[in-house]
């Protein structure tokens, strides 16, 4: 099935009407579907790096390379790229989901 962290039972009960559509979803229908998802989750995107700035210092999980944080060059409309720097080496890191993103505070 699927997993969801909402508590709320009305939430709850109009996922499972969701889940219960998509079940009888012939493959046009599902199309659709995947097609309006990933059309929100672009929207998302763009809405996330319009609360950035260059010069902004973030930081982000880079999973197995731990927590990454650096000072934003450009903002794209859906992603943003971030400058490390570590030891007199510079990375450039491209950010696709800058919901992703947290402010960092420069010590």
């Amino acid at each position: 099935m699927y997993k969801m962290k909402i508590n709320e039972d009305y939430k709850m009960k109009n996922f499972d009407e969701i889940y219960h559509a998509i079940m009888n979803c012939n493959n046009d229908e599902l199309n659709d579907i995947i097609d309006m998802i990933k059309t929100r989750q672009s929207r998302l995107r763009e809405d996330a790096s319009r609360n950035f700035i260059v010069g902004d210092w973030v930081k982000f999980d880079a999973g197995k390379r731990g927590t990454i944080t650096g000072v934003i060059t450009k903002v794209n409309s859906k992603s943003v790229l971030v400058r490390q720097s570590v030891d007199k080496k510079v990375i450039n890191w491209k950010v696709n989901n800058p919901a992703e993103l947290k402010l960092a505070s420069v010590a």
